[in-house]
């Protein structure tokens, strides 16, 4: 597969990631943020860290807005690691305010598992040539 194509491929695979993310968010549906989080998984919000085990009890319970929006989206593919840079608009559902939420979610393509089944962790990339699988995580640094 020449890059042209695989950097294609990885652009679909990574704008379909943050649309199942978000909508994952939505809908409380840890099952399917189980699919994709890297097991070395941390989230950073004000005030508090979560690991992925920590991550997914905290998203399977009710979330706390509605009609949650992405109203634009950047995707940077820098080797082996994507940035997607996001805006969100959501409306609370305590006094239905809306608010604005920016993100930045980090993305590493690690080594695809040797295993018939791709692990619950990361979504295959699909392409027999593929090298890895992307998984949104923390990148190894090192």
């Amino acid at each position: 597969m020449d890059d042209t194509k695989q950097a294609t491929d990885d652009l679909a695979i990574l704008e379909q990631l943050n649309l199942d993310y978000n909508n994952a968010d939505q809908a409380s549906d840890a099952k399917r943020f189980s699919e994709f989080l890297a097991e070395d998984f941390i989230v950073q919000t004000p005030g508090v860290s979560r690991n992925r085990d920590e991550y997914l009890e905290y998203i399977a319970k009710p979330r706390p807005f509605k009609d949650l929006a992405l109203l634009e989206v950047k995707i940077r593919i820098l080797g082996d690691v994507a940035l997607i840079h996001g805006r969100g608009m959501y409306t609370l559902l305590a006094n239905g305010a809306e608010q604005e939420a920016l993100y930045t979610d980090v993305y590493q393509k690690r080594e695809a598992p040797r295993s018939a089944s791709p692990p619950a962790r990361s979504l295959p990339v699909p392409s027999p040539r593929a090298r890895g699988c992307w998984s949104r995580g923390t990148p190894a640094l090192g």
